[in-house]
């Protein structure tokens, strides 16, 4: 059994998983598996990956176009290449969610590291992150360094030192995790539920706000990932599945009252951008529907300032004051 899972979603990102792929091969953590999974991409991706990594490149074309032909649901392949196994899993499209579940599924280490097209690690970054958690046994989940560019900047700043542990609030904020640059211990995803696959976005981001509720996110600054070009600023309509998300941790019943209190905090701020953005678009109906929930989550903010006037004692867990139906969290025609 391979102690590292390395599980790479893609979809139509033919341009760039070859060479996502390969930074995987070029590990010097050598005890891992690889699994591409493909979540319907019309693309060539397999192709590519077969003519280039596979045993016989001459016939990968028409090797994959006679199995993709044979089935009209989920097909692959997998052989051994550098030393490692690869597999790739193709999927008709059901979203990122879906597709990092069945990686999940399929996949056997006792560690999940999670690899984006776009990004690429260093050769040593599994190795670090695995040296963390054998000096850490109590770590659960941690997280690289970031690099944008195919190398460390070298502007005279000072780099960060040591393990640090990220904070719940900059988790909520959703400003510093990349899914790509984290590695977690398959029983904290396990007992966390996996993926949420009715999020077509943003699925990453509610996984990792249940999993910090009750454990750090630590920093490896020496494990490090680069990220070929800056990411382009989020679409303010992404803030709808992150509303959902937020509100899946508000009503949970698992939050400390200062956790409620940064959540109900980054809701009204969302829902003030979500009102905005439809109102700039003329949908004065998802507008007010916003602004309704902004006000919802101010009374709570109140109640909860309330509360700890009343008793200063922080960390107890209450039961939710907001109860969510399902039209409350995406109204119709929002998915």
């Amino acid at each position: 059994m391979p102690r590292v899972s390395v599980i790479v979603p893609t979809y139509n990102r033919c341009d760039c998983i070859l060479e996502t792929v390969r930074s995987a091969l070029n590990q010097t953590c050598r005890d891992l598996e690889i699994l591409v999974v493909d979540d319907g991409s019309s693309d060539d991706s397999a192709v590519e990956i077969l003519r280039r990594l596979g045993p016989d490149p001459e016939r990968a074309e028409a090797l994959w176009r006679q199995r993709a032909a044979s089935t009209s649901g989920t097909c692959g392949f997998g052989f051994w290449t550098s030393d490692v196994p690869l597999q790739y899993v193709y999927q008709p499209n059901r979203g990122m969610g879906t597709a990092l579940n069945r990686g999940l599924q399929a996949t056997h280490g006792e560690f999940i590291a999670f690899l984006q097209p776009e990004y690429l690690w260093d050769s040593h970054h599994l190795q670090h992150q695995i040296g963390f958690f054998d000096s850490n046994p109590d770590g659960w989940i941690s997280h690289g360094r970031v690099v944008v560019g195919r190398a460390p900047a070298k502007d005279g700043k000072k780099r960060p030192r040591g393990v640090a542990r990220m904070g719940f609030p900059a988790i909520v904020a959703g400003t510093e995790l990349h899914a790509s640059a984290i590695v977690i211990r398959r029983c904290c995803v396990e007992a966390h539920g996996g993926f949420d696959e009715n999020l077509p976005s943003c699925e990453d981001y509610d996984l990792w706000i249940r999993i910090a509720a009750h454990m750090p996110i630590y920093q490896v600054p020496d494990s490090i990932v680069y990220l070929k070009r800056a990411p382009a600023p989020p679409s303010w309509s992404l803030d709808r599945y992150r509303v959902y998300a937020l509100e899946k941790a508000f009503q949970s019943g698992h939050l400390s009252s200062e956790q409620r209190h940064r959540v109900a905090e980054e809701l009204t701020n969302r829902c003030e951008t979500l009102a905005e953005g439809f109102r700039k678009r003329n949908n004065t109906e998802r507008a007010n529907f916003y602004d309704r929930k902004k006000k919802k989550f101010e009374l709570e903010i109140a109640k909860l300032d309330l509360s700890t006037a009343a008793c200063p004692m922080r960390g107890e867990r209450p039961e939710a004051t907001v109860r969510l139906e399902e039209n409350d969290l995406f109204p119709t025609g929002q998915l």
